[in-house]
């Protein structure tokens, strides 16, 4: 699958999409993602990078936060970069820039939070996206996981969550976008996708300490934060 060349065929209608499929539970998770993961920084905070950063929803919550700092906005589709430079331009220092989580282009340990909202079952190879990022993050900076999961348990509402994901969402978002493979890539891509307590120990192995995990409601979707020491 071509990722750059998928989302660009549906950034047109990628925003709509999500808002209905999801009945616009996506930026409720986003805005929660922005909100907790601020906690467990100082109020001293600089610059902050969005990997996969679509067209714009992690920054635009997160200026509301912090109006002041730097962001940083990375991803393969052009066309989704596009987007968001329309609509990120209340941003006063903004920068977007076409690239891969797995070759970030900064130098040294200046990035005080990364996040990553939906991004991560894309990455080609997880370890490497992780390493780049440990490499780019200040000691103690923050790096915050938004991702989809499949049921871990028994529990009837995770089930219920992954059977509407599963069946009625690529139904969805197919007709909107006139894109079926790119949702039939959805559901695959998480199907393939670590359960926590995997994504835990993966993220670990780089060096990052685990600081919160939880699944949000609805259980689709689980956050994940960790500390670089």
């Amino acid at each position: 699958m071509n990722i750059p060349f998928m989302f660009d065929s549906i950034a047109k209608y990628y925003d709509i999409a999500n808002h209905l499929t999801s009945f616009g539970t996506h930026l409720i998770w986003k805005k929660k993602m922005v909100k907790e993961s601020f906690k467990f920084l100082p109020n001293s905070v600089e610059k902050m990078l969005d990997i996969a950063c679509g067209t714009g929803d992690i920054i635009a919550f997160a200026e509301k936060i912090k109006p002041s700092i730097e962001f940083f906005g990375i991803d393969p589709s052009l066309e989704m970069l596009k987007k968001a430079q329309t609509r990120l331009n209340f941003v006063k220092k903004l920068f977007l820039i076409r690239g891969f989580a797995e070759n970030l282009p900064f130098k040294g340990e200046q990035f005080d939070l990364i996040t990553v909202s939906f991004g991560v079952r894309n990455f080609s190879n997880r370890r490497k996206g992780f390493e780049e990022i440990f490499k780019v993050l200040k000691p103690k900076g923050v790096l915050s996981i938004l991702e989809f999961s499949k049921p871990d348990n028994g529990d009837l509402l995770q089930n219920l969550s992954w059977l509407y994901t599963k069946k009625i969402v690529p139904i969805v978002g197919s007709v909107l976008t006139q894109q079926p493979e790119a949702y039939k890539y959805l559901v695959q891509s998480i199907e393939r996708f670590p359960l926590p307590f995997q994504l835990i120990h993966e993220v670990e192995s780089v060096g990052f300490l685990p600081l919160k995990v939880k699944r949000l409601f609805p259980p689709i979707a689980v956050l994940y934060i960790f500390k670089k020491p």
